[in-house]
């Protein structure tokens, strides 16, 4: 649905886009990109290290010498796992409200496998309108430490920094 998406809003701009729907622990693309982007927090999706590092090699092969990497990734604070998040927040244009919640389910945390389930739900209404959109999946709680020593393993890329909260001031190594 999402690929359907892009391809109506870039021909609605006349824009030249071309999707492709792929596994992200292994890929590829047919073709060399200055940088790719992985965002949402999808990376959290890849719940081993050999998932890690498949997509790790996908992503280096798919970039040109020089390419970038960007991450969009929730991390727990810290060097342990904890504090989780229960967030929500709201959106109101014109008569349409959406009403969403981030939860992430601490009872369902494998300290094994370092995984837990997360929970987007929106409530979306309108005067004709209304209806709860749910979507829960397991995830993989990383550490910072644990995502560089598999970057290192991986061999592929060098370290820019890591910003908080997308506060390009507050850069960490």
């Amino acid at each position: 649905e999402m690929v359907d998406f892009v391809l109506r809003q870039a021909a609605a701009e006349g824009l030249d886009v071309k999707c492709t729907r792929s596994n992200m622990r292994a890929f590829d693309p047919g073709r060399k990109f200055g940088c790719a982007i992985c965002m949402l927090d999808s990376f959290r999706y890849l719940l081993t290290d050999e998932d890690i590092l498949s997509h790790l090699k996908s992503v280096a092969a798919s970039l040109e010498d020089g390419g970038l990497y960007i991450i969009d990734l929730w991390m727990p604070k810290g060097d342990r796992i904890g504090g989780w998040e229960d967030v929500s927040w709201s959106e109101r244009r014109g008569n349409i409200q959406v009403d969403a919640r981030y939860i992430q389910h601490a009872e369902t945390f494998d300290p094994k496998r370092r995984t837990f389930d997360d929970e987007l739900i929106f409530k979306v209404t309108s005067p004709s309108f209304n209806s709860t959109i749910t979507s829960r999946a397991k995830t993989r709680a990383l550490l910072f430490g644990e995502f560089r020593g598999l970057a290192d393993r991986n061999g592929s890329f060098g370290r820019k920094g890591k910003f908080y909260n997308f506060d390009f001031k507050s850069k960490y190594l």
